[in-house]
């Protein structure tokens, strides 16, 4: 019985740090620079980053084998997520010119605090995957989430004061992107 749990946990411990496809990696990375781009022209943010995928961000979310692992580390941020196979779907996108035209509407009333990781303009990396359990997301009784995404560099919660308003990759210190974001160190 013990070589039969043994071998379970050195199995599950082994597939926690296979990684995800590159082409899964690069659909995250699409939708969430497009959600970033979006969200970078609506609310006039100038020095919105570029993310790409941290595979060693993957890895450590891998670990995170339940809920009770769920929180952020000392080098990132836990962004939870309903399932990645959501993510790399391309649901509907927010436009960018609603946001314009409702941003104090937004910014009161809309939640984004729940996505404000995600639109912190200083977050270059990223690395997300599917739990093995669903969790129910912290001071909440009923949203769940099967996912998390890990962001880096760690920030704390206040993405506002991070902003830099103006017209959008006009406050890039590396220059600019491809994908209408800066790009990241």
């Amino acid at each position: 019985m013990n070589i039969f749990i043994s071998t379970l946990l050195l199995i599950s411990v082994s597939s926690t740090l296979a990684v995800s496809s590159k082409e899964t990696q690069q659909k995250i990375i699409d939708y969430f620079n497009e959600v970033r781009e979006t969200f970078s022209i609506g609310l006039q943010i100038s020095n919105m980053q570029e993310l790409s995928y941290d595979i060693e961000l993957e890895q450590e979310a891998r670990k995170m084998y339940s809920c009770d692992l769920v929180k952020d580390g000392k080098d990132y941020n836990i962004q939870r997520m309903n399932t990645v196979k959501l993510i790399t779907e391309k649901f509907d996108m927010p436009d960018a010119r609603y946001i314009l035209k409702n941003k104090e509407d937004i910014m009161k009333h809309h939640g984004l605090d729940k996505i404000f990781p995600m639109i912190h303009p200083l977050v270059s990396k990223i690395g997300c995957v599917d739990l093995i359990e669903e969790c129910t997301v912290p001071n909440s009784r009923k949203s769940t989430h099967k996912a998390v995404c890990l962001t880096s560099p760690k920030h704390t919660i206040d993405t506002q004061s991070a902003w830099k308003h103006g017209k959008p990759m006009s406050n890039c210190l590396n220059g600019k992107s491809d994908s209408g974001l800066c790009k990241a160190a």
